[in-house]
């Protein structure tokens, strides 16, 4: 019954303080990776079998992927499961920590469950990868001692079964084979060639899928745009300030930021190593004395550190384009810092035999209340529906951040406050002169106030910094084709889709515009594209159809209005189109019963009152033809 309770007390925690942050919405690119991306409406083999996505995360799309199909656009329910996914993490962190005869292994875990470094990655719904994958791994240590207790041989397949899946979750996991070989030391103070060799199987598999996760890193989610500059020794420099910013952010959680400044890249001097060297000597003591006090923290902070080091900066990473620490990345890391403080206090406390047992309570229930109440705090950034919260608490803390002023604007823009999302704009610029996504996102600000010609030389100044911008050559096109420069923004749409392959709306506007001017077999190429990446999208079906039609592919025509139908047999357009079709195919009664559907879920509709009025004539059935003839009636023009 103890054990019940302490993990409803874990969850309970967990609820509470995530509660302000649960009714928030998507945050940055969670609206671009979740509503946003065609794969999640799609097939799910995508994730699996194809190089399209940024990162290959498969384990973590799929659990977007069929929350889609439950939740849809509902950013809370999303948000549920990571707060689930956290609590079980701590539960996790409590029971191997037992098994590891950690002192206070629940304190352990219910401090984590609480800590305000780990509302970052709960919150951000895309850092279901971090959460998730945390998961995964610690199941695999969990089985990886079960293995070890019992020698069932079971226990260890699952055990690299779990850390697969951590792998295909997220590969910053990669360094968990050596935690693997650190619990076993911790549990005889010494390692055995057998600890190697079971090891051996974890490393072959981190190895393998580690490079996976450089290459789309590299080749997908960086491509071709400048991350860091810096050579190595600037890099290995830099690792070390990371390590102690996150020993001072997990130690006193002030001031977090969603985006914290980020810091000056090269050598000055050789100071900059100072951190790093200081790491070294500490681990070089704590190995000196690793049978007497140095065993916990070589244990502890070699677990901390291990697992900072795919996020320290040695491999480039997209998010260091805007700071070269964020706390997500600590999120692995953490429990091993939490232990070493938690065993370290509570051997402190019980060395010193005067201190009464509710004082030691006392300053356990402190400490968890100082964190939960920050927590709470933290969380509250997170809960406003269109970020505008969160973006401006990170302009409060950074300043000197172009990502928080361009977001910012985005959100005020978004709002209608055309002017003030303008100033957010000029922001940026004057941070960086040369981003291109400001001047982007200023045309659209421009755009949607009229200003049409100051929009398009902003599109164009965008595209002199990074020709690269496939949203840039998006705009510019919707502007131009606004302006009735269709053969100008014809050509901008095929730079934005040769650049982004994937941008359905691109594709879908471009086979507009062609089919409007009569080139439908191009048309019909991009409506079949962008189908490709977004099956379930009805408006493309539906203009690939008319475009077949007008073409004079009728029966393919009426497939595809066949199947958008059977997707959304509420699509009055389509029984519109596909009865208008079958009527001129001769297939006379079928045409008037989806003719009669139009009419019923679209009253208005005038031009399917036409088409059953013309279904009926020919039929011969005046009477039925009348009612839907009368309905014409205030539309037809005549002499007075």
């Amino acid at each position: 019954m103890k054990r019940v309770a302490q993990v409803c007390l874990i969850v309970v925690v967990v609820w509470l303080v995530q509660l302000p942050a649960l009714s928030g919405g998507f945050i940055w690119d969670d609206s671009n990776m979740i509503p946003g991306n065609p794969m999640i409406a799609g097939g799910l083999r995508q994730f699996w079998t194809s190089t399209e996505q940024p990162d290959y995360w498969p384990v973590a799309y799929t659990t977007h992927w069929l929350e889609w199909r439950i939740w849809g656009r509902w950013a809370p329910g999303y948000r549920a499961l990571n707060n689930w996914l956290h609590a079980l993490n701590a539960i996790f962190i409590w029971i191997i920590l037992s098994r590891l005869q950690v002192p206070a292994p629940w304190f352990c875990g219910l401090l984590f469950a609480v800590h305000p470094v780990t509302v970052e990655a709960i919150a951000w719904i895309l850092q279901r990868k971090t959460v998730l994958s945390t998961a995964w791994a610690l199941a695999a240590l969990w089985c990886f001692l079960q293995y070890g207790a019992s020698h069932r041989r079971r226990w260890y397949a699952i055990a690299i079964g779990a850390f697969l899946l951590a792998l295909l979750t997220k590969s910053s996991v990669v360094m968990w084979p050596f935690v693997l070989l650190i619990c076993q030391w911790w549990q005889r103070r010494s390692l055995t060639s057998r600890d190697f060799r079971l090891a051996l199987p974890f490393f072959v598999v981190s190895l393998a899928m580690g490079l996976v996760g450089l290459w789309f890193q590299y080749y997908r989610a960086i491509g071709p745009e400048i991350v860091r500059g810096d050579g190595f020794w600037s890099r290995l420099a830099l690792a070390g300030w990371a390590v102690w910013f996150y020993v001072g952010k997990a130690l006193f959680p002030r001031n977090l930021s969603f985006i914290y400044p980020r810091w000056e890249l090269g050598v000055n001097g050789f100071t900059m190593f100072l951190p790093s060297l200081l790491l070294l000597v500490l681990f070089v003591a704590f190995w000196r004395y690793r049978t007497s006090w140095g065993a916990p923290w070589l244990a502890g902070m070699g677990y901390y550190v291990l697992n900072l080091v795919p996020v320290m900066g040695f491999a480039n990473i997209y998010f260091m384009r805007y700071s070269l620490v964020a706390d997500h990345w600590q999120y692995l890391s953490l429990p091993g810092l939490i232990a070493l403080v938690v065993g370290g206090g509570t051997y402190a406390l019980t060395a010193t035999s005067h201190v009464p047992s509710r004082i030691r309570v006392g300053l356990a229930t402190i400490m968890l209340a100082l964190l939960a109440m920050r927590s709470w705090t933290q969380a509250q950034i997170y809960r406003s529906d269109d970020n505008e919260v969160l973006w401006r608490d990170t302009i409060a803390k950074n300043p000197n951040s172009v990502l928080a002023h361009n977001n910012l604007g985005f959100v005020l823009n978004e709002k209608g406050r055309h002017e003030e999302a303008i100033d957010c704009y000029r922001q940026a610029l004057r941070l960086v002169a040369g981003d291109a996504g400001a001047h982007t996102n200023w045309g659209v600000a421009l755009a949607a106030q009229g200003k049409l010609i100051e929009a398009i030389r902003h599109y164009q100044r965008a595209l002199e910094i990074n020709p690269h911008e496939a949203n840039a050559y998006y705009n510019l096109a919707v502007t131009l084709g606004d302006m009735g420069r269709l053969e100008e923004a014809i050509e901008a749409y095929h730079q934005a889709v040769r650049l982004k392959p994937g941008y359905v709306d691109a594709h879908y506007n471009l086979g507009i515009l062609l089919a409007d001017r009569g080139r439908f077999d191009e048309a019909i190429d991009h409506y079949r594209r962008a189908l490709a990446i977004q099956p379930e999208s009805i408006k493309v079906r539906d203009n690939l159809g008319d475009a077949l039609r007008r073409s004079g592919q009728l029966e393919a025509a009426i497939g595809e209005w066949t199947e958008s139908l059977r997707r959304n047999p509420e699509n009055f357009v389509a029984h519109y189109q596909l009865g208008a079709a079958l009527v001129e195919a001769g297939r006379l009664t079928e045409g008037t019963r989806h003719l009669t559907e139009a009419v019923r879920l679209a009253p208005d509709l005038i031009a399917a009152h036409r088409a059953l009025a013309d279904a009926y004539l020919l039929q011969g059935r005046l009477r039925d033809a009348e009612p839907h003839l009368r309905q014409l009636a205030p539309h037809r023009s005549g002499k007075p």
